[in-house]
């Protein structure tokens, strides 16, 4: 389950599934079609943040016509949520800081409490996560995480 909007290219047919919520493909029974599904964090803007994941579909409609496929983020990816209570305006996330795959997502995440979707990182036993703003950081190592290397697998963090 993706934990951001999917756009689904199926049959010749796109819908887009905001997070948590499915679509439905109508087609001929038995005949078999493909398709292609893609999901990643986005800022306000629509830049990319994180990685993007994608799905490549192949199925065949069922005796309903009414195709349903789900779509899982394999235990090689995570999925990081921050909610920002500090005094302070975040403008950097690292994930994977100081390792080979360190990404950097420059974005502003309010002092106001809110809970954010930020995107999807690749999973490592040692993956850490540092959110920083000017001087100050607030730092989750691969203990904190907890990563349990399992399908659709997110952290949830709090900047205090």
């Amino acid at each position: 389950m993706a934990k951001t909007a999917t756009t689904i290219t199926f049959d010749g047919d796109t819908k887009v599934a905001d997070a948590g919520a499915s679509v439905v493909f109508t087609g001929t029974k038995n005949v078999s079609a493909v398709g292609t599904a893609v999901t990643s964090g986005k800022t306000t803007t629509g830049t990319l943040v994180g990685l993007q994941i994608n799905w490549t579909l192949s199925n065949t409609y069922p005796a309903t016509g009414n195709t349903t496929i789900d779509l899982n983020v394999s235990s090689e990816y995570f999925f990081v949520y921050v909610t920002n209570t500090s005094t302070k305006q975040i403008t950097k996330v690292y994930v994977n800081h100081g390792l080979q795959n360190q990404t950097l997502d420059n974005l502003t995440l309010a002092s106001d409490g809110l809970k954010y979707s930020i995107g999807y990182y690749k999973a490592f036993s040692n993956s850490n996560v540092r959110l920083e703003s000017g001087t100050s950081f607030w730092k989750w190592e691969s203990t904190d995480l907890k990563l349990p290397f399992t399908l659709n697998q997110s952290v949830s963090l709090a900047a205090l």
